[in-house]
């Protein structure tokens, strides 16, 4: 497993060499948009405590922070829609620079590859290879980036509190990774029997119909 996991690692990175700095943009305003998420909360607790400490309550007191936290939201909005848009004109262009990539990779294969390989099934893998690679970026980029951000802002915001409460992430985090990493090495072996059975099936499909049409 943790051969495959390396060696799955490194295609996604060269994978994402063309396009990197289009990643890294989209990184970066990801990373920006769940740290104005995580402290959100944060700062309109503080707005209502200076509120309610405060002796002489005026117009300017009450609609300045409350125009800050409004701006503030405005923003971490806008930065989630344009990660939404950067993710939708990039991974069209990410899939096919995949496509062309396994393509030439298809074409240093020996001849007994494609004696073995059906082409209806060497084109199943290949989509399923894209398709995979895509989903795996976008749910790193779209969703599992921002949990990272939102654990560790609250990690030093606990801490922050009380000391206590940082044992109990860790010990929750470490018991979470335990747990995911148990059910990976049980289900990996069943999840690349499920891909390649799928791919076999459809590639014979896909053979069929061709043969049919050209006869």
């Amino acid at each position: 497993l943790k051969t495959m996991s390396k060696s799955a690692g490194n295609f996604l990175l060269k994978s994402c060499q063309a396009l990197k700095f289009r990643f890294i943009t989209i990184f970066l305003v990801a990373i920006t948009a769940s740290a104005l998420d995580s402290f959100y909360p944060y700062w309109i607790k503080k707005l209502i405590d200076n509120l309610l400490q405060s002796r002489t309550v005026h117009a300017y007191n009450v609609w300045l922070p409350f125009a800050t936290i409004a701006l503030i939201w405005l923003l971490k909005e806008c930065l989630h829609r344009f990660t939404t848009i950067l993710g939708a004109m990039i991974f069209p262009r990410y899939r096919m620079l995949m496509r062309l990539l396994l393509v030439r990779k298809l074409l240093y294969k020996p001849y007994s590859y494609f004696l073995k390989n059906n082409t209806g099934s060497v084109s199943s893998r290949l989509d399923l290879i894209i398709a995979t690679s895509e989903k795996i970026l976008s749910a790193m980029l779209l969703s599992y980036l921002g949990l990272l951000i939102n654990l560790i802002v609250t990690f030093f915001l606990l801490f922050a509190v009380d000391v206590n409460f940082v044992f109990l992430v860790v010990f929750w985090l470490i018991y979470h990774c335990s747990v995911t990493s148990f059910f990976l090495r049980k289900g990996g072996g069943y999840s690349k029997l499920q891909a390649r059975i799928n791919a076999n099936l459809t590639g014979k499909i896909t053979d069929l119909v061709i043969n049919f049409f050209a006869s």
